[in-house]
């Protein structure tokens, strides 16, 4: 009986250190499971998040500049074929000897002038051309009650006065030339 309880012994402590370490390796393999699943995952199809922002940053930044540069809108509005709409340019000899010429604006809206209103104003823009020389002159919310104008000396030769005035969100185009 003594061989038979030393090879049940044997047997017991053999199966006892196939359970320990079947145990130990079932214990290693769920706390390497369980680190894996604790760590953050941050991606795209493998890659990581900032790359795939970048990527779509650059996409959509080449769209924007594509429809920019293709499809553009219009930025202003030419009002020559409004019949509503109508821009002259008054001038004055100011003072002959010096050639100083005194030049001012007058929209018409509906064949009136300023539309006969003092909520109309205006933003004007006064390019001159003298020979080889150019200037500009800006005047800012001009209307009925105060039509600016500007006083300006003119060269001998050709001399060309340009003007874009913006008046309720329309833009109007007008030039004379002057030879003195």
């Amino acid at each position: 009986m003594n061989e038979s309880l030393n090879s049940s012994m044997l047997v017991g402590l053999v199966l006892a250190i196939s359970v320990v370490i079947i145990l130990a390796f079932v214990v290693v393999k769920q706390s390497r499971r369980i680190n894996y699943l604790e760590k953050p995952k941050y991606g795209f199809m493998g890659k990581t998040l900032s790359v795939a922002l970048v990527l779509l940053f650059s996409i959509a930044s080449l769209i924007s500049v594509y429809i920019n540069q293709y499809h553009r809108t219009p930025t202003s509005i030419s009002v020559t074929d409004k019949s509503n709409f109508m821009l002259e340019i008054n001038y004055t000899v100011y003072e002959e000897s010096t050639n100083l010429y005194y030049f001012n604006i007058v929209p018409r809206i509906n064949n009136k002038i300023w539309g006969e209103s003092t909520n109309v104003y205006a933003d004007v823009l006064w390019i001159i051309k003298k020979n080889d020389t150019e200037i500009e002159k800006v005047e800012r919310n001009l209307n009925i009650n105060h039509q600016g104008g500007i006083l300006e000396y003119l060269e001998p030769g050709t001399n060309q006065i340009e003007v874009r005035v913006i008046i309720e969100n329309q833009v109007l185009q007008n030039s004379v030339i002057i030879q003195i």
